[in-house]
């Protein structure tokens, strides 16, 4: 079995602060204590957030530290020291970016690939942009033209986090949450002679159930 890893480290920033030596060195030494020397710097604001994902065998992570040197300040080296800290994402836009899933219609075969009906659903999102902690509304609506009950309806909202070093590649999958939307009107079955009719009408039946889910979305009918 062959273990490989990538890693690559590239310096955002690098700041020279001045030190009043008159103020810190005392007949040459630094006499000990605790010295503070603020500094502000502004990050890039294309940065990707600090992140740790595992999947596939393998993970992947985003990490920021900042080092600090005091030059000159050793014998045969500088002192050193660094320290971690967390960079969160570019702060969201607070203009709502909804998303419309136009109502399709797909056939439904039975286990012997005998075709029973057709079903007809779709659905809408309040926001696409979403942080941590928000809630999402999300609304949708069935028609089902089967001779067969729909047993449940739900939503499942998936991160997925996929990344590629070196020449191998890994994908993360994990569900955030689950919404049950259960039962509601249009998911009962249809007779035979209902379908029949539908069949045999003039074709505008599926331009109704259209029109039927754009209004029953609109309306929040199931969220």
């Amino acid at each position: 079995r062959r273990t490989s890893y990538k890693h690559a480290t590239r310096p955002l920033l690098e700041l020279p602060i001045p030190v009043n030596s008159s103020e810190l060195v005392v007949n040459g030494k630094v006499p000990p204590g605790k010295y503070e020397f603020p500094f502000e710097v502004e990050l890039p604001a294309m940065l990707p957030s600090t992140m740790y994902a595992r999947g596939g065998g393998g993970h992947c992570s985003v990490k920021y530290c900042v080092k600090v040197q005091l030059k000159g300040s050793g014998w045969f080296s500088d002192y050193k020291s660094s320290r971690s800290f967390t960079v969160s994402g570019k702060p969201l836009t607070n203009d709502p970016v909804p998303c419309f899933k136009e109502p399709v219609t797909q056939k439904v075969n039975s286990c012997f690939c005998i075709g029973v009906g057709t079903i007809t659903f779709g659905g809408k999102v309040d926001d696409t942009v979403i942080g941590r902690g928000e809630t999402v509304k999300v609304n949708m609506s069935c028609i089902n033209d089967t001779k067969v009950e729909v047993a449940s309806t739900y939503a499942i909202l998936t991160e997925t986090v996929r990344w590629q070093a070196g020449g191998r590649s890994n994908t993360q999958n994990r569900t955030l949450a689950k919404v049950d939307f259960g039962r509601f009107g249009g998911l009962q079955k249809k007779s035979k002679s209902a379908l029949k009719v539908q069949l045999e009408g003039d074709g505008g039946y599926a331009q109704n159930n259209a029109s039927k889910i754009f209004k029953q979305i609109e309306e929040g009918m199931n969220q």
